[in-house]
């Protein structure tokens, strides 16, 4: 039988978290979910912030005559290093969790790793993609 929406369930879902209320269920994610669910988003936020400048703002940026490399390849350089070390971060943090985490944490510790494992395998194409795009 579906749950009518009485006063007392509307005084519950305003005091759970806003995502927890989107769903209408209290979740409760372990500590070394909420770690790898930050690390994957942020990786994941980097990552397209990445792509999205080498296809839209590097075309743009000025390069001197004679230099090989300009202000844009250093920006990208800065951000490929960014990207590198939060996989790594992201990496040993799924080989603790999954040594010390417990069942939810190891799940998120397995969904980070295939993350970092995505990424790591999907540059070279759309890193290639990105730099071929024409607005």
């Amino acid at each position: 039988m579906p749950r009518t929406m009485s006063l007392n369930y509307v005084f519950e879902l305003n005091s759970m978290p806003m995502h927890n209320r989107l769903l209408g269920v209290d979740i409760k994610m372990s500590k070394g979910s909420k770690i790898s669910f930050w690390l994957g988003l942020t990786c994941v936020a980097i990552y397209a912030f990445m792509l999205v400048f080498r296809a839209i703002i590097y075309p743009g940026m000025y390069i001197a005559p004679d230099d090989p490399y300009g202000l844009s390849d250093i920006v990208e350089l800065f951000l490929g290093l960014i990207v590198v070390v939060l996989m790594i971060s992201s990496v040993i943090t799924s080989l603790i969790l999954f040594i010390r985490g417990n069942l939810q944490s190891k799940k998120s510790a397995l969904a980070l790793l295939l993350l970092c494992i995505a990424i790591y395998f999907s540059y070279s194409p759309l890193h290639r993609f990105a730099s071929s795009w024409v607005l």
